[in-house]
């Protein structure tokens, strides 16, 4: 993934999230000293709810790709 992709995650507890529009990643920081966190794919019922909602309130995420992913789970 490009730099910027995680340089504009957001921090929600102690783990980062980002998303490319389409797919939902995770971030944990595994080396605090030198600020490194290694990043891997989730499920969107993993990211917390408040950042779906303002990812969509601000056209982030399409509503048709949480219903896809909903869709695919069922």
């Amino acid at each position: 993934m490009p730099i910027n992709f995680w340089q504009t995650a957001c921090l929600f507890g102690k783990k980062r999230y980002a998303t490319d529009g389409e797919s939902a990643y995770c971030a944990q920081c595994h080396d605090h000293v030198g600020d490194r966190w290694h990043g891997y794919p989730v499920d969107w019922n993993e990211v917390p709810t408040p950042l779906v909602r303002d990812w969509i309130k601000h056209g982030v995420v399409p509503r048709r790709v949480l219903r896809q992913a909903k869709r695919r789970k069922s």
